[in-house]
């Protein structure tokens, strides 16, 4: 939408969404540069909203939340989640580690007070005004519960304000997507176990930034497609890692969407084992290509005598106090890769293509320096544990 001057807006409302699920929802007046806009939220009737500069603030059975559209501009979510953070520490809050959650369009973070309160911040990028969101939904000790409650049905108006109009049904948070229950159909067709599928699913940020419940409806619905158990979906014996590229094609599964995710991803990933099914070409997470030292490596893992802790060097992330991965923030790239929707895109950008990149255009894992097997592998030696031979260390 066009951005009007202050003059121009004077009587003029950009409605972003009006949801009457059942009830009213109430109108937020948000100003950013000068310009006015509404936002319709499904809040309890009556909801008194106040007014601190930009800010508008409410509170919805108890839970207290504050809204906002940022005014300055921001090319990535990641830097807004960043910068809350840091100011947050500034007032002696902290940020529990792997907690944020970081796409392109949505991003979120939490805060832990010294009185005993949680502060969860989602930033929501907004169509209409060419800019992000930022609602902070506070809670004490033991009202998890009902902020679990409170948050889906107004983070969802906010994601897809089209989704209900004026005599349509407020979003609830917990509507299946369609991407990903045909990406299960198409994960089923070619033999992907479904607790391998649920797995996969889980490592998202669709269910990372989704309502509470949402993977269980997901879960009943793979058990419904597959004839099986939820149980069998939650807990049947599947792979589990982190799913970032391809380890025979380096197919970039973090960009892909759903329904590419279950059509690329290579038929050696339905063994538990992928490890020793799939050919060792690039690395699961970095997505480089495999030298042949870093083959030796990668292929002695599970192999009697060898240290187990190689699988956090070439599968998944570093546990405890191993040496991280080079460039590795693992907060953001655990939760990041994959997206639960179509291809990510930075907001106005244009969408790409995804395809796999030609081998000769892939570099080379390093060998040395943070990440690189050599440093890695004399860590392990010096703690006593079984390392491949014949590398020169």
């Amino acid at each position: 939408m066009r951005i009007l001057s202050r003059l121009m807006v004077l009587g003029l409302v950009a409605i972003v969404a009006w949801l009457a699920g059942g009830g009213r929802g109430a109108a937020l007046e948000l100003e950013r540069n000068g310009t006015r806009y509404e936002i319709a939220l499904p809040l309890p009737k009556g909801t008194k909203i106040s007014r601190s500069g930009v800010d508008r603030r409410f509170s919805v059975n108890g839970i207290g939340v504050s809204m906002r559209l940022i005014q300055d501009s921001y090319s990535e979510c990641g830097k807004l989640t960043s910068e809350r953070e840091s100011n947050g520490f500034k007032r002696n809050h902290t940020s529990l580690p792997f907690t944020a959650v970081i796409t392109p369009r949505e991003c979120s973070t939490q805060l832990y007070s010294p009185e005993r309160v949680t502060t969860k911040t989602h930033y929501v990028w907004l169509d209409m005004c060419q800019c992000y969101a930022a609602i902070h939904f506070s809670y004490a000790d033991g009202e998890r519960k009902r902020f679990e409650q409170v948050s889906p049905p107004i983070l969802a108006a906010l994601r897809k304000p089209s989704s209900a109009g004026s005599k349509g049904k407020a979003p609830t948070g917990l509507e299946l997507d369609s991407d990903w229950l045909e990406a299960f159909r198409i994960f089923k067709k070619r033999g992907f176990p479904a607790a391998l599928v649920y797995n996969i699913l889980g490592d998202t940020a669709h269910i990372a930034l989704g309502a509470a419940g949402l993977s269980d409806r997901y879960a009943e619905e793979l058990a419904r497609l597959y004839g099986t158990s939820v149980k069998d979906v939650k807990d049947g014996k599947a792979a589990s890692a982190s799913w970032f590229y391809d380890l025979e094609t380096g197919f970039a599964i973090g960009s892909a969407s759903p329904q590419q995710i279950a059509s690329n991803l290579s038929s050696c990933y339905r063994n538990y084992d992928y490890w020793r099914a799939c050919k060792l070409n690039y690395h699961q997470e970095q997505g480089c290509r495999l030298t042949k030292a870093w083959k030796t490596v990668c292929g002695a893992y599970m192999k009697e005598g060898m240290s187990q802790m190689i699988g956090d060097l070439c599968f998944w992330e570093p546990r405890g106090d191993l040496p991280m991965l080079a460039g590795a923030d693992t907060r953001e790239k655990s939760v990041m890769l994959p997206g639960g929707k179509k291809v990510a895109k930075a907001p106005g950008k244009k969408k790409k293509k995804v395809k796999q990149a030609a081998a000769s255009n892939v570099p080379y894992c390093a060998d040395d320096g943070p990440g690189g097997w050599r440093d890695y592998l004399t860590y392990l030696r010096d703690k006593g544990e079984g390392v491949p031979a014949g590398l020169g260390l």
